[in-house]
């Protein structure tokens, strides 16, 4: 095992590497690293980490820090272990300041996968006090799902987390614009917990007040995980632009005006942010409705003259008097 530099490659000797009280971290300012990049390249999770396991390696963290890495904190693959206890701790690795995605962090990454490109469990242990994130806002910053051959647990007083924490959405607006023409855009905006699209397939899917789904989409449509890969009736498979993202717990989305030609300012509808394969652990959340209209010149014209007839009535009414 050893720490490696951006430009050193992702292997390690393997072997046992145990650090008590340690700190292992990288002095210095990210913030240009990740301003203006695209979702794509802010989601290069196993960016310059600090330390690498893979194979057979084992590592394990007692009263140890590992904080303000450039890049991941810890990457392990292959195969690999990791333990850490409550007395460790992995903060502020891998901030992508000034980004879309800005507040999010990589404290560790895992792929279960060998050199020879097969699937093999990689563990991971830790102890959720060893995550500073968690006890401010719930988000561990562990990326580690078992589809990628990865037996992750993250041990908290109540409950142990395994893989990722799902989606929840939390508020959410449905903004209706028409225009002169008539013509409508639809754009939802939605706020919620553990949102961040890395290394995962979200879906954004909207239920009318009769309970029927009418829509699911994509947030990253240019990602390598279309929603045209995704088997479902309801997946809208369009040219839509991605989501936009305000931090990791914001976003909007453009939704085909088609699926809303019919919405008034009684309709109602709800919406919920899913992980492909995990939707039935994600809520739902009442959505308000926001419709904005523009009169035609036409229309404008046509409310002048009756309001000008109105008048010359009233007139009219007192002259007789």
């Amino acid at each position: 095992l050893k720490s490696i530099s951006e430009n050193s490659p992702f292997n390690s000797i393997p072997g046992i590497l145990t650090l008590i009280n340690s700190i292992i971290s990288v002095s210095g300012s990210f913030s240009e690293k990740w301003s203006g990049k695209e979702i794509n390249e802010i989601c290069n999770l196993n960016y310059a980490p600090l330390i690498a396991s893979q194979s057979t390696g084992k590592v394990t963290l007692i009263g140890t820090s590992i904080t303000q890495s450039e890049g991941t904190g810890i990457y392990v693959s292959g195969g690999a272990q990791l333990s850490i206890d409550s007395t460790s701790s992995l903060d502020s690795n891998g901030e992508r300041v000034g980004s879309l995605l800005s507040g999010m962090q990589t404290h560790v990454v895992c792929s279960g996968i060998d050199a020879s490109g097969y699937s093999i469990t990689t563990s991971i242990d830790i102890n959720s006090n060893a995550l500073p994130s968690y006890q401010k806002n719930q988000e561990t910053w562990v990326f580690a799902d078992s589809s990628k051959g990865c037996n992750s647990i993250i041990r908290t007083p109540v409950i142990n987390i395994y893989g990722r924490i799902v989606p929840q959405a939390t508020s959410g607006i449905l903004q209706i614009n028409v225009d002169e023409s008539g013509s409508r855009t639809v754009k939802a905006i939605v706020t919620g917990n553990n949102l961040n699209p890395c290394d995962r397939i979200l879906l954004l899917e909207v239920k009318n007040q009769h309970g029927q789904t009418i829509l699911s989409q994509n947030l990253n449509e240019s990602s390598a995980f279309k929603s045209s890969f995704v088997n479902s009736q309801h997946i809208h498979k369009s040219n839509a632009a991605d989501a936009q993202w305000e931090g990791i717990n914001k976003f909007s989305l453009e939704f085909p005006s088609t699926s809303f030609s019919n919405t008034t300012s009684q309709s109602k509808y709800s919406f919920r942010v899913i992980e492909f394969g995990k939707g039935s652990q994600s809520g739902w959340v009442d959505a308000s409705l926001l419709i904005d209209e523009v009169s035609s010149p036409i229309e404008e014209e046509k409310k002048e003259t009756e309001t000008s007839g109105m008048s010359n009535i009233v007139i009219i009414g007192i002259s007789i008097a």
